[in-house]
């Protein structure tokens, strides 16, 4: 393009720009030469914010219809200068350029290496001037076109574009379709765009810190949850040992072992059963001063105690209360382990049993139970009983080197040869109530029951059979079995005096059932469940003790 054809475009710009005529459409803008309205407003752009600086080359950079020089050419001059355009293919493919310098080679994609005409005229936007042209443009390398230069409309544009680009170093001028990729893009993003990604990265800030946080949490918790269940049977934490403080700088509480002796109590029963509280799977809770104050009373009416299973400590417990109150010379118990269908059960109930006499010996052992009333809940067949009691048996002897008689309790009408053979003893838990008898003669029916379920039928060893279970429930009184046997207080009494100074008199062993009220036995099935104490739940006497001694 001839340069004074150049000059005459920027004159009439100037000129434009100076007359504030770009308020209409210009004949650039009807022909696409460079954006019109403001990107945001919708208005046309001022040109008094153009005149100063604006020449036709940033004009021709801001248009998203890039026109070439010879279009520009043949808007004005109505010629084509199809000789410069091939002059400037052969300068970009390596030809000298006018003045004598070569140029250097082209990338490929750009003017020259096979690309497009339409690719040749975006990457003019580059060009500040034209080799041979005598007029110089001046072009800021590292100024970022902006609203006061451009128009708003024309800064979008330049951002949209990349920003600055920077002259090249050969010659000091740019030249047509050459880019160079190696010079810095730079942008501003406006204040609304900052504000937003300031807004963006603390809300992410915050969701990283939360996230960390419930990750730590739940870490923590997992942890705590393992260590809470260290040392518990089925998830139970086990009753505190009070030889083992819980705050290493308080000494532990010594347990209460005075106490005065009730002169409404006397050691007439032979024995009575026992089941601490808070000591049944999977309620665990038992601690030793409460079992230590049901020791007081029990050693006030017998010296004989048989328990029910050995979870929840109960076995330990009670032990610990019998040395605690100097009753180890004197005191006997029956210790159970509780078999149901359940392996496991049997298996810890087992263990635990060993690391009891472990701890405390066999003297105060006066016979072990392996299990109660198994066969008449058909929990297990008569010959895997029998084979566990053999078991027992045999690991006794060898552990201690002591004979301890090894059996297993269970209600009268399985009180047979069978049992009788391979058992150490018998133990039969016979109820005058659950035979529809009434209180006035169940004293005599539970005696004869005796005699002809335990008696009749002598074990191996020949030792004397046990009535392990005997009693009356003291309520409630609608609780009618088989017409009958009515439970009541004065019943209860009735029972007490019939039978335990005759069984005492006759040299019969018992364990009278129970030594406490359990309400949590609570069974809509069978109401009397929670009543057959001679104490109530909170060791209060409910009858009057017969006024005879066991044996």
């Amino acid at each position: 393009m001839s340069p004074n054809v150049l000059a005459a475009v920027d004159a009439r710009l100037r000129a434009s720009a100076s007359n504030n005529s770009l308020r209409e459409p210009s004949p650039l803008l009807r022909q696409g030469a460079f954006p019109a309205n403001n990107s945001r407003s919708g208005s046309v752009s001022k040109a008094s914010s153009m005149a100063p600086v604006i020449t036709h080359h940033q004009m021709l950079q801001t248009s998203d219809a890039i026109m070439s020089r010879e279009q520009l050419y043949d808007m004005f001059d109505k010629d084509d200068d199809e000789d410069m355009d091939e002059k400037n293919r052969k300068n970009n493919e390596g030809d000298m350029d006018a003045t004598g310098h070569y140029l250097r080679t082209p990338r490929p994609g750009f003017a020259g290496g096979g690309s497009s005409t339409r690719s040749s005229r975006r990457n003019s936007m580059a060009s500040s001037t034209v080799a041979d042209s005598d007029i110089e443009l001046v072009v800021n390398p590292r100024k970022q076109f902006s609203s006061s230069t451009l128009g708003k409309g024309s800064a979008a544009f330049a951002a949209s574009a990349g920003g600055t680009r920077r002259a090249p170093y050969e010659s000091g001028s740019l030249h047509n379709d050459e880019v160079y990729s190696d010079i810095p893009m730079t942008t501003e993003k406006s204040a609304w765009l900052k504000n937003k990604s300031s807004a963006t990265r603390k809300y992410s800030s915050l969701c990283c810190v939360i996230g960390i946080l419930m990750f730590i949490g739940a870490v923590a918790g997992i942890t705590l949850g393992f260590m809470s269940r260290k040392d518990k049977v089925d998830g139970l934490a086990p009753p505190p040992n009070p030889d083992k403080p819980t705050n290493p700088l308080r000494p532990p509480t010594p347990p209460v072992t005075q106490f005065t002796p009730d002169p409404n109590l006397r050691k007439a029963f032979y024995g009575v059963d026992y089941n601490p509280a808070k000591s049944m799977m999977p309620w665990c809770g038992a601690t030793l001063q409460p079992v230590i104050n049901d020791m007081m009373l029990i050693s006030q009416i017998t010296n004989r105690v048989r328990l029910y299973g050995m979870d929840c400590n109960q076995a330990d417990l009670t032990f610990q209360a019998i040395n605690a109150l100097g009753l180890n010379k004197t005191m006997q118990v029956i210790l159970t382990i509780w078999v149901d269908k359940n392996q496991t059960t049997y298996q810890r109930q087992h263990d635990t049993l060993f690391q009891v006499l472990d701890t405390y010996g066999t003297d105060m052992v006066n016979g072990i139970s392996v299990g109660n009333e198994v066969l008449f809940r058909k929990d297990r067949s008569l010959a895997e009983l029998g084979a566990l009691m053999k078991a027992v048996k045999a690991e006794i002897t060898s552990r201690y080197g002591k004979t301890i008689p090894v059996f297993s309790s269970d209600v009268g009408g399985e009180m047979t040869s069978e049992l009788a053979s391979v058992s150490d003893m018998l133990q039969g838990n016979i109820h005058p109530y659950f035979s529809g008898t009434p209180a006035a003669g169940a004293a005599n029916w539970t005696i004869n029951e005796y005699e002809n379920k335990i008696t009749a039928n002598p074990t191996p060893l020949g030792l004397k059979g046990v009535i392990s279970e005997v009693g009356w429930p003291s309520a409630p009184e609608s609780a009618v079995y088989l017409q009958g046997s009515i439970p009541g207080l004065a019943n209860m009494q009735t029972v007490v005096d019939g039978f335990v100074c005759q069984a005492n008199a006759a040299g019969i062993p018992y364990y009278w059932f129970e030594f406490k009220d359990e309400p949590w036995k609570v069974n809509p099935d069978v109401p009397v469940e929670p009543y057959w104490g001679i104490f109530d739940k909170d060791g209060k006497l409910k009858i009057k003790i017969p006024d005879c001694i066991a044996p």
